[in-house]
């Protein structure tokens, strides 16, 4: 890509260390996976434009999401 378009992709794995009385299981909590394309407008803003997929472990139905996510980055 050019020098101001990049691809951009991220990972977030959550993990509950233990379970408690409220309803938290012990074990995969949350995954989110990030595909996209980050624009650099100038050397103080970006934005990254993309694909979130969320999937979430629940105690009765496991929910997955499908997100059309958008982040603006202003660097000070």
């Amino acid at each position: 890509m050019s020098a101001q378009l990049s691809w951009v992709a991220f990972n977030e794995l959550f993990v509950n260390l233990d379970q408690t009385d409220w309803g938290a299981r012990r074990g995969l909590d949350q995954n989110r996976v990030f595909v996209g394309i980050n624009w650099k407008f100038n050397d103080i803003a970006n934005v990254d434009v993309g694909y979130l997929n969320q999937f979430a472990n629940t105690s009765t139905v496991d929910r997955e999401n499908h997100v059309l996510m958008t982040t603006f980055r202003f660097n000070f």
